[in-house]
C-alpha cells in the first residue's frame, strides 16, 4: 500500500534515480502484460495445430458448429471439436480482480514518481475501484489508496468520501481512518475526526499516527469550546448595553408620557435596524416611516431628534431644489399642500407585567439580568396585534409642533416607531381617508 508520499528534499540525483526506476517498472509491466496474452495465443494456436496434426483443416463444417460461428459452444463441444476449447481460451476477459490489482500496481507507480503524477495515480485507483472486484478488503485498500492522493492534493472532502467508504467495508483499514481523521482536521471538523481516530485505535492501539491526529482534535475541541464561551460572554454583554438602552427609552416615554406600544413594521427591508434611543442628553430620537397612502409609496427617516419641528423635517423630505418623485412628478405633495395624520389604537400598549419584570431586572444584579435575558422572555419577537377598530381614529398632527408633540398626542400608541400617513391637504383622498378607519388601510 502506498504512504502519503510527499516529496522530501532529496538531493536531485536521487530523485531522478526513483522516477527512471519507477518508469523502468511500468515499462516492464507492460512488457509482463504483452507476453502473458504472447503466450496465451500460442497455447492456442498450439491446440490447433496439435487436434489437426498430418491432416488438412475440415472445409464443410456447418456455421452453427463452426467455433468462430457458433452459438453454443458448450454444444458444440460434443461432436467433440477440438478447436472450440481454443478459441475460447482466445476470447476470455481478465477477472475484474485481474484488473483491479493491475491497476493498483499502476497508480502506486504513478504516486512513487511524485506530484506531477497524481492525476494519474488517482485514475489507476479509480479504474481498481471500477473494476468491482468484489473482494472487500481489497476494495477497501483501493479506497484508501485513492485518498492518499487526495490528501496530498488537499481535496478533503474527497479524503473523507473515500475512507468512510473505506471504513465501511473493513472497519480495521487503520490507514483509512488516519487520512479521514488528517482531513477532518483540516477542515476543522475535530468531532469527526476523533470518531475516525478511536475507530483507528481500536484496530491498532499503539499507532503513532492516529494518536497525534486525535491530540489535535481533542485540542481543536477544546479551542472552539473556548471560542463559544467567549462568544457567549460577548453576546450577553451586548444585550445587557442593549437592555440598558431599552430601559432608558422606557424610563424617558414614561416621564413625557409617551405610550410605548407593540413593535409594527419591523418587517420592512432595511428597518429592522431602526429603534429609538435617548441621546447623552436626555433627548429621544425617533424613526419615522411616512406612509403616502394614495400612491402606496412611503419614505423611512432613520433618526429624528423629538425637539425637530414637524414642518421641517418635512422640508427636507419635499425639497424644491431636488428631483420630484416619480409618484409625484407634478409636486402636488409640499410642505404647503399637504396634512400629517396619525392613527389612534393601532397597537397595544406594552404589558404592565413586562414592565414590572424589566424593574425586577434593573434591580437586580447584571448576571441575573443576563441570565434571564439569555433564557428567553415573553417580550422577545413581535407581540401579537390585537384589533381596536372601534376605538381606531385619524389625528391630524399640527406642522408647526414638535415631533415630541406628535409623539404624546392623544390617544397615541407609539409602535417603536413614529408612523404618519401624508396626504395632500383638502383633496378627494384626504376625504376617502377621514371615511375610512385606520384598520382598512
Amino acid at each position: 500500500d502506498p504512504e502519503d508520499y510527499g516529496m522530501a528534499s532529496a538531493a536531485v540525483s536521487t530523485q531522478n534515480s526513483v522516477v527512471l526506476a519507477a518508469q523502468a517498472r511500468v515499462a516492464e509491466m507492460e512488457n509482463e502484460d504483452k507476453a502473458r496474452k504472447d503466450l496465451e495465443d500460442e497455447i492456442a494456436l498450439e491446440a490447433i495445430a496439435q487436434a489437426y496434426k498430418g491432416r488438412p483443416l475440415p472445409e464443410d463444417w456447418e456455421p452453427d458448429t463452426h467455433p468462430l460461428f457458433t452459438n453454443n459452444p458448450e454444444e458444440t463441444r460434443k461432436y467433440e471439436n477440438q478447436l472450440v476449447s481454443a478459441v475460447l481460451s482466445l476470447e476470455r476477459d481478465d477477472t475484474p480482480e485481474e484488473i483491479a490489482e493491475r491497476a493498483k500496481r499502476k497508480g502506486n507507480e504513478a504516486l512513487k514518481r511524485g506530484p506531477k503524477f497524481y492525476d494519474e495515480a488517482l485514475k489507476f485507483y479509480t479504474e481498481a475501484i471500477d473494476a468491482k472486484s468484489n473482494i472487500p478488503e481489497n476494495d477497501s485498500i483501493y479506497l484508501s489508496n485513492r485518498a492518499a492522493v487526495q490528501l496530498l492534493k488537499k481535496n478533503y472532502g474527497k479524503v473523507i468520501e473515500d475512507c468512510e467508504r473505506a471504513v465501511q467495508l473493513v472497519p480495521a483499514n487503520v490507514k483509512a481512518c488516519f487520512r479521514a481523521a488528517r482531513a477532518c482536521n483540516a477542515l476543522n471538523k475535530y468531532a469527526r475526526a476523533l470518531e475516525f481516530c478511536e475507530a483507528g485505535l481500536a484496530a491498532d492501539p499503539d499507532n503513532a499516527e492516529l494518536r497525534k491526529e486525535k491530540a489535535a482534535a481533542a485540542e481543536g475541541v477544546r479551542r472552539r469550546e473556548e471560542e463559544a464561551k467567549k462568544k457567549h460572554a460577548q453576546e450577553a454583554k451586548q444585550l445587557l448595553a442593549e437592555s440598558g438602552k431599552a430601559r432608558a427609552l422606557r424610563r424617558a416615554c414614561e416621564q413625557r408620557g409617551v405610550v410605548l406600544g407593540a413593535k409594527m413594521y419591523d418587517g420592512i427591508s432595511g428597518r429592522q435596524s431602526a429603534e429609538a434611543y435617548v441621546d447623552s442628553e436626555g433627548r429621544i430620537h425617533w424613526p419615522v416611516l411616512l406612509i403616502y397612502d394614495e400612491f402606496d409609496q412611503s419614505d423611512f427617516i432613520q433618526d429624528v431628534s423629538e425637539d425637530c419641528i414637524l414642518v421641517d423635517q418635512l422640508s427636507v423630505v419635499f425639497d424644491p431644489a431636488q428631483p420630484p418623485p416619480d409618484w409625484d412628478p407634478g409636486r402636488r405633495y409640499t410642505p404647503s399642500t399637504i396634512a400629517v395624520y396619525y392613527a389612534t389604537h393601532q397597537t397595544r400598549p406594552l404589558e404592565q407585567g413586562a414592565k414590572k419584570k424589566e424593574a425586577a431586572a434593573e434591580e437586580g444584579s447584571d448576571e441575573s439580568f443576563i441570565s434571564s435575558l439569555l433564557s428567553g422572555s415573553e417580550n422577545k419577537g413581535r407581540e401579537k396585534e390585537i384589533q381596536r377598530a372601534e376605538k381606531a381614529a385619524w389625528v391630524r398632527c399640527a406642522l408647526g409642533g414638535t415631533v415630541a408633540e406628535v409623539a404624546v398626542g392623544q390617544d397615541h400608541v407609539v409602535p417603536g416607531m413614529l408612523v404618519l400617513h401624508v396626504v395632500q391637504a383638502d383633496s378627494t383622498f384626504e376625504r376617502h381617508l377621514l371615511e375610512t378607519t385606520p384598520d382598512r388601510i
